[in-house]
């Protein structure tokens, strides 16, 4: 049914007058969808019928992009065919597919996130947690943790109580302790104590403000449970918010974060951030409120938050989040489709840190803060897009959409340099303002210089299919395609950026492609 909507779809091309870092403004121009044959640029194929645009003549000198993008979670893309405008395509080994990835989008599942009944009570209801009983180090206590990550299946195992903060008490497997000392069980505890109060400032509190019959009390004097415990090879903890529910299956009853024993590494507290935010998101956003968060929002705060905290947790080099990026470079045509992989969690944290980097404010110290861009998202009665830009324009009084943000996040993979008069990640942050004895350091990010395919990697294939690109050296920045190369399939807002060259009097774009259009100059 999908794609035979798409069928009465059309395609929308416009000029977007931009002040150049390196190239002229100006701007007009028109659009006709009359057939035209002719050449692409870059291409000696011609193609027919296809929407011709005139390049107005102030802006033939400058290099012309085309970015074409899925605006719509709903809509599918086929394969272009062989009469296309990009005829040659990626190689599906080396870039996703529609066969590999299914395009879709999903709303947390009620299994995975619960949302209690929203019914109000007068008091709170009876403490249906574990916090009541009065442990003793090495104490021991049975929980409930998932054994088998693909099919979800649990195992009730015995934990020792290890150590006891002012805000969390560690507990850790006795049955496969995994070698994790006594030191760093400590660290842990001092970390979570640590950032407690930042994080709760930045996220919102772990204290519902609205009390239910089916869901745990929890208080200001309420502990957070850290249950570590060797997980699947490759992941490092998560959030289960089950445990909110008591009558939900295997409920362990008790606000807990679980966090794998088997990395050793700073990573290790980017991991409590990144899963004490599930908790919290999960705290202001549904039980506060009662809206039902999809994944990639979700992901993208608890993403987000692992760079804000990055300084104040110590966590650099190969442990930082930024170290995906390289995948968001090589696959921004993924969008914020959800599939648990790598470049997944790649494309949320690269929106978060673009929009914290560009959309934040001026403190009275006269420091810019992204931090109070996060916080303004997080604790926000919105979820998703409507969070996001009620959070953007709240904070700079602007009247942005969804879309005009996707706009410019897309365009900041061809606007890379610093000080250009774009919103992009050439933008270092350093914040010592939002709170108080923490120093909040995002660096400035040169997409550039990012490796994104090894040279080992590179084939004259894909050299082929991308601007710049020589076979067995690495490649360096966004992948920028050449005009007769494509993404096979755009996920949904994702997006594919084609280089077109200089000297352009007419661009033409077949009427076979779906999608909309974007001409860029600079």
């Amino acid at each position: 049914n999908m794609k035979k909507l798409l069928s009465f779809l059309f395609i929308t091309v416009f000029v977007l007058v931009l002040t150049a870092c390196g190239g002229g403004g100006g701007g007009g121009g028109g659009v006709s969808s009359s057939p035209s044959s002719g050449s692409p640029a870059g291409s000696t194929v011609s193609y027919a019928p296809a929407y011709t645009y005139n390049v107005p003549a102030d802006k033939t000198s400058s290099t012309a992009y085309l970015i074409r993008s899925n605006s719509s979670y709903m809509r599918s893309l086929s394969a272009p065919g062989a009469t296309s405008f990009s005829s040659i395509a990626i190689n599906e080994t080396d870039f996703v597919t529609e066969g590999s990835f299914a395009p879709k989008r999903f709303a947390q599942n009620t299994e995975e996130w619960p949302v209690p009944g929203l019914i109000s009570v007068s008091k709170n209801s009876p403490l249906y947690s574990i916090q009541p009983k009065s442990y003793n180090i090495d104490d021991t206590e049975k929980f409930w943790v998932i054994t088998n990550f693909t099919t979800s299946a649990d195992e009730e195992k015995t934990f020792a109580l290890k150590k006891i903060g002012t805000h969390c008490r560690v507990w850790y497997d006795v049955t496969n302790p995994n070698g994790l000392i006594d030191s760093q069980l400590e660290t842990i505890k001092d970390k979570l104590d640590a950032m407690f109060e930042v994080e709760t400032t930045l996220c919102g509190s772990m204290v519902p403000t609205k009390n239910y019959s089916d869901v745990i009390t929890i208080t200001d004097t309420t502990k957070l449970e850290i249950v570590v415990y060797q997980m699947e090879s490759g992941l490092c903890g998560y959030f289960s918010p089950k445990d909110f529910t008591p009558a939900a299956a295997h409920s362990n009853k008790a606000p807990i974060i679980y966090i794998t024993s088997a990395d050793t590494s700073p990573n290790m507290y980017s991991t409590v951030s990144h899963e004490f935010d599930h908790l919290l998101n999960f705290v202001n956003k549904t039980l506060n409120h009662g809206l039902v968060q999809e994944t990639w929002y979700t992901e993208l705060l608890s993403n987000t938050i692992e760079e804000v905290l990055e300084n104040f947790n110590q966590v650099t080099g190969s442990v930082s989040v930024r170290s995906r990026l390289p995948y968001f470079l090589q696959y921004y045509n993924y969008g914020l489709y959800w599939n648990q992989d790598g470049p997944s969690y790649a494309n949320v944290y690269a929106f978060g840190a673009w929009l914290l980097r560009n959309y934040g404010t001026t403190l009275s110290n006269g420091q810019y803060s992204g931090a109070m861009l996060f916080r303004e998202i997080a604790t926000n009665a919105y979820v998703n897009e409507e969070s996001i830009v009620r959070a953007v324009n709240a904070l700079n009084g602007t009247n942005e959409t969804f879309a005009s943000l996707r706009q410019k996040f897309m365009e900041s993979l061809i606007y890379t340099e610093a000080g250009c008069g774009k919103a992009n990640f050439n933008k270092a942050v350093y914040d010592t303002g939002f709170f108080d004895g923490v120093t909040i350091v995002m660096p400035s990010i040169n997409l550039n210089s990012i490796v994104v395919i090894p040279g080992s990697n590179v084939s004259a294939d894909i050299a082929s299919k991308l601007i710049n690109c020589t076979a067995g050296s690495d490649y360096c920045g966004p992948c920028i395609l050449k005009p007769t190369a494509h993404y096979a399939n755009i996920l949904p807002y994702g997006f594919e950026i084609q280089k077109l060259g200089n000297n352009l009097t007419q661009i033409e774009i077949p009427s076979g492609l779906y999608g909309d259009f974007t001409v860029d100059f600079k």
